[in-house]
């Protein structure tokens, strides 16, 4: 009999717990998506991204083919390239200690990781030889710095892709991207991946050294000399 009373004590105390103190706890903690940095504007841009984040993953996780799964998901885009912009500007102007905050906002992120690769190819196509040098530089830097926030957490063979475009565009148009490279590179992360690659400083100081440099690049860079001598 007493060890029956003792077996409903601990079941009513273990309801008392995980139905009254757990929820309660969890009501106190700060939400994951609240970020907060010792920038206000920083802080506003990020606190953006988690809806976005969200809006996103939903669109994009959908197999739905419609015109209007389409326009949804080209309205998300939109914002989420609006504010990347927004994003990277800052970055290039902050701090090591607010750089390192804005990319810690987005460990286990992969939606908004994903359009911050895509940000890199977005400002590869808008380098042009018709553009202003200023205009394509600018385009150049908000690349680089979108790559230097992504901090190689997806695959690393697509920020090669990505950075091959970029570099091959800029050259095309008469920048020469090696400064801008160590320039970013200065600007990153210097702390090893887990995944065994270099850090993000090393990984865009020594790309023109990387084996996809010289098999994927360099090569475009050489037929594109060889066109350009051959128009004049």
């Amino acid at each position: 009999m007493t060890t029956l009373l003792w077996l409903l004590l601990f079941l009513v105390l273990a309801n008392l717990f995980v139905f009254g103190v757990l929820p309660r706890i969890a009501r106190g903690r700060k939400p994951r998506g609240s970020p907060k940095t010792g920038d206000d504007r920083a802080t506003r841009l990020l606190t953006a991204m988690v809806p976005l984040e969200k809006e996103l993953e939903r669109v994009c996780g959908t197999s739905s083919k419609s015109a209007r799964a389409e326009e949804r998901r080209q309205e998300a885009f939109a914002e989420s390239d609006s504010q990347f912009v927004e994003l990277c500007r800052l970055y290039l102007e902050s701090n090591a200690s607010l750089r390192g905050e804005i990319r810690a906002f987005f460990d286990g992120r992969q939606a908004l990781r994903s359009r911050l690769l895509d940000q890199v190819l977005t400002a590869a196509h808008e380098i042009d030889r018709g553009r202003g040098e200023a205009e394509n530089a600018a385009s150049l830097w908000r690349g680089l710095a979108a790559v230097s926030i992504e901090d190689n957490r997806l695959d690393y063979r697509d920020t090669f892709g990505a950075l091959g475009e970029l570099y091959l565009r800029a050259a095309d148009a008469g920048l020469r991207p090696t400064g801008a490279f160590h320039e970013i590179g200065e600007l990153s992360s210097e702390v090893p991946l887990d995944t065994g690659l270099q850090p993000m400083k090393a990984f865009l100081q020594s790309f023109e050294k990387s084996a996809f440099f010289a098999e994927s690049v360099a090569p475009r860079l050489e037929r594109s000399e060889r066109s350009g001598n051959s128009d004049e």
